[in-house]
């Protein structure tokens, strides 16, 4: 300060501070901190006062007041810095948790397992000496039981009567040869025959002269043995006071469905009449073959011969169709022969459906029969080319162009 020419005076000091915070990290611009702390003047007191009084310097910021603006920011920085030194540590609590588990586990509860208590002592010392020296002791029930069987069974065991010597000849030689043959194939002489009091025979036949039938199969219900004129025996199903029954062989083929408590019905043909035929005779005439039910396919039968004639019809072909076939198909049982066969109606020909598995002999691959019902339908023009027809596998009816062929079965009324 030797340059400075004092007689000029007076001269002024201007005073900044900057408090440099306490853990400090990185660059600090201490330019940004700067704290005005005002003018003094140099050498005099008056001027010196007089400077503090026009400055103000008594607002501005002395020490204390610095100090309570800085003590957060200076607090906040050092509690910073002793939790990030304080989290890379462990305290005594921490360690105990840590270490307690491994601790009681490895010593005190290992200890632990070497050793028995007092249940398990009382245990050990029950199963190894108690239950085991009981064990070798019986009761008096058990005496009583030993003894008996020892002495008393034992001295009857060494007896035998003449009953006991007769029972075991018999049972170790008699019935044991017996109980070796497994089935009796043939039997040379038989002076007396007992009772079989189970089991059934299995013969394949037995003729006539021994009391048999000479057949190797058993009869139905509501059959009888019955004999032709050579002589043969047969099983024959017999009608009681007129009432029928379905699977009976009856009227020259089987009943399938009766009415009327079994004094009416309907007989199917023991087979097919043809397995291909068509329904029309050469022309799609409007037949009117229409009625179904029970009865109707003999009506429709006659009116689709009638219409499908040379005489109604001058297209007929002259070739074989459903109706044709079934109406002149006749069958001769024991002399009577029948010859009154129509094609069913639709429903007729559901009614055989429904039976097939006993009437049985349906050998059509497509399984498709014709029915003697015309299909019509007012608002269709050409339908009564259509008639209805059912597949014997599905069971399904439908209606099909009439020169298509299906196979038929002719059936009749009692």
């Amino acid at each position: 300060m030797g340059f400075i020419d004092w007689s000029k005076g007076p001269y002024y000091l201007n005073l900044k501070i900057a408090i440099t915070p306490l853990g400090l990290s990185g660059v600090w611009d201490y330019t940004k901190a700067w704290v005005d702390l005002g003018n003094t003047i140099f050498g005099t007191v008056p001027i010196a006062l007089y400077s503090v009084n026009t400055a103000k310097i008594g607002e501005k910021l002395n020490i204390v007041d610095t100090a309570k603006m800085l003590s957060v920011y200076a607090k906040t920085q050092a509690l910073q810095s002793l939790s990030a030194v304080i989290d890379t540590k462990l305290a005594t609590k921490d360690t105990a948790a840590m270490l307690g588990f491994y601790t009681k586990t490895n010593y005190t509860d290992s200890a632990l397992w070497t050793k028995l208590n007092a249940s398990d002592t009382i245990k050990y010392t029950k199963q190894l000496y108690s239950d085991s020296a009981l064990l070798t002791k019986m009761n008096v029930f058990d005496t009583s039981i030993y003894a008996k069987q020892l002495n008393v069974n034992a001295a009857l065991s060494t007896k035998f009567n003449n009953t006991d010597t007769i029972y075991y000849t018999k049972k170790n030689y008699v019935d044991s040869a017996l109980l070796t043959i497994p089935s009796l194939t043939s039997l040379t002489s038989l002076n007396t025959v007992g009772t079989i009091t189970s089991g059934i025979w299995s013969a394949t036949t037995l003729d006539i002269a021994h009391g048999g039938t000479g057949l190797t199969t058993a009869g139905l219900t509501g059959q009888a043995l019955t004999t032709t004129a050579a002589g043969t025996l047969t099983w024959t199903n017999v009608s009681t006071s007129g009432v029928h029954f379905i699977g009976e062989a009856y009227g020259g083929g089987i009943v399938f469905y009766v009415y009327d408590n079994g004094k009416h019905g309907l007989i199917a043909a023991t087979s097919d009449q043809i397995l291909n035929t068509r329904w029309y005779g050469g022309s799609y005439t409007n037949t009117r073959a229409r009625a179904d039910g029970v009865g109707a396919g003999l009506k429709n039968t006659s009116i689709i011969i009638a219409v499908q004639s040379g005489t109604y019809s001058p297209t007929y072909d002259g070739a074989s169709f459903a109706a044709a076939v079934c109406n002149e198909y006749t069958v001769t049982i024991d002399g009577v022969t029948y010859g009154d066969w129509y094609l069913p109606s639709k429903h007729e020909l559901n009614l055989l459906f429904l039976q097939r598995a006993i009437v049985g002999n349906f050998p059509n691959i497509s399984g498709s029969y014709w029915s003697s019902t015309e299909y019509f339908r007012s608002d269709l023009v050409g339908s009564y080319q259509l008639a209805w027809y059912q597949n014997f596998i599905t069971g399904a009816q439908a209606y099909l162009n009439k020169k298509n062929t299906w196979s038929v079965r002719a059936i009749r009324a009692f």
